[in-house]
């Protein structure tokens, strides 16, 4: 995690000393696009397995800098498929340049549908509560698109029901890298 938060550090300094003159207006505009995120899932005490989510999602500027929005994070592994709600709050820094420096808090409610292999058929459902945030960097290539960096933590509780059964409550930390892009119109 430390070496997480210095990466962190190290590219918004990079992304500080790198600004132009020219300011990038967001206030009063949709945004719509979506991400992609990699992290690594663990199954037990010695067993994990890598999960790639993508995300779509869409928000509104309240004001020039703080957006409010919705993204909904499809999961495919081997043997389950997940969906998500995950509304979001962001806030940008106001700064001038193409690199504008992003906080975001998030929160949702998942299912994930696992595979039975004897019956052929999505048997077990596993809900689960998020809590989680994400600190990034907004490139612009050009004034109405970004491309979005950033690290993130989620805090996520599960709980399975497989045949009837409901089983005890599991949390999970989950971290990583993202990156994603933004058309804002």
């Amino acid at each position: 995690m430390t070496r997480l938060i210095i990466i962190a550090f190290l590219c918004l300094t990079v992304a500080l000393h790198a600004q132009e003159e020219r300011a990038v207006t967001l206030g009063k505009k949709w945004m719509i696009g979506g991400n992609a995120k990699i992290f690594v899932e663990t199954l037990g005490p010695q067993a994990a397995r890598l999960i790639v989510d993508i995300e779509p999602q869409t928000g509104y500027f309240f004001t020039n800098w703080f957006a409010a929005g919705l993204r909904l994070p499809l999961t495919f592994t081997s043997d389950a498929f997940r969906t998500t709600i995950n509304p979001f709050l962001r806030y940008y820094a106001p700064l001038k340049g193409h690199v504008i420096p992003f906080a975001e808090v998030n929160a949702g409610h998942g299912w994930r549908y696992i595979y039975d292999t004897q019956s052929s058929a999505y048997d077990d459902v596993e809900r689960s509560w998020i809590l989680g945030g994400q600190a990034g960097m907004a490139l612009f290539v050009a004034p109405q698109v970004s491309i979005d960096l950033c690290l993130y933590y989620a805090l996520q509780n599960y709980q399975l029901q497989s045949n009837g059964k409901t089983y005890p409550n599991r949390i999970e930390n989950v971290y990583g890298l993202g990156a994603g892009f933004q058309f804002y119109f």
